[in-house]
């Protein structure tokens, strides 16, 4: 059986508030694993926190939770790549004339990228960074 956690211990583990997880539940981007049924209580897999990670990061990154869903729904890394090439270049039209600073975000979004695929990777086939640890404290 899998180690599930309650809702707020996985906001703890993901740095997504609790008000965050319950929306992302209501639009089927981060739906738990399990929903106690008479407390309505949320219960998340540690394995989910990969899931996470990715959705911190890109909403770090102020992308909409459409264009989050599919990414994480995307199979093909050139769609993936395609999508957050978009969304920079959105990004970089919004700053205008303040090339340097659009310059700073290009580096810090490709880096960003680069974390989204290693969390969507281990998301596929691992666990989520952190799992020892969580697993070992009750």
């Amino acid at each position: 059986m899998e180690h599930m956690v309650p809702i707020g211990r996985f906001s703890k583990m993901t740095r997504l508030s609790i008000k965050a997880l319950r929306h992302y539940d209501e639009i089927g981007l981060l739906p738990p694993a399990e929903v106690d049924p008479s407390s309505g209580y949320r219960y998340y897999r540690l394995a989910q926190a990969n899931e996470a990670e990715a959705i911190r990061t890109l909403r770090e990154l102020d992308m909409p939770l459409d264009e989050i869903a599919a990414v994480l729904r995307a199979d093909d890394a050139e769609l993936v790549a395609k999508t957050l090439d978009g969304h920079r270049q959105g990004r970089a039209g919004a700053l205008g004339g303040q090339t340097t600073r659009g310059a700073e975000n290009g580096r810090v979004e490709e880096s960003e990228g680069a974390r989204v695929g290693r969390a969507r990777g281990a998301h596929a086939g691992g666990g989520p960074p952190g799992e020892s640890e969580a697993a070992g404290a009750t």
